[in-house]
């Protein structure tokens, strides 16, 4: 029982990640399409490029951060339940 309060919330992250990197690529290619000439292929490319792994990295890490520090908090809980301590 331990083991799954501490895997908590894995599902979610992996759903939650890949739905706001959709978003954000597709918001990103929005305003690059409408300032960044054509021409400029080369810049284009590059920024979208930089956009998207700063985008990855940022979620990644704000969601696992998130995620660990409700599965500690849920660990802490069934620990002073399971030791039936109340406060």
């Amino acid at each position: 029982m331990l083991e799954k309060i501490s895997n908590c919330g894995e599902g979610f992250l992996h759903s939650a990640i890949i739905f706001l990197l959709a978003s954000a690529m597709k918001y990103s290619i929005i305003h690059l399409n409408i300032l960044i000439p054509k021409t400029w292929e080369i810049a284009y490319n590059i920024t979208y490029m930089i956009l998207t792994f700063i985008y990855m990295m940022s979620f990644t890490l704000v969601f696992y951060k998130v995620e660990k520090g409700i599965c500690g908090i849920n660990n802490l809980l069934y620990k002073r339940l399971y030791k039936n301590e109340r406060n």
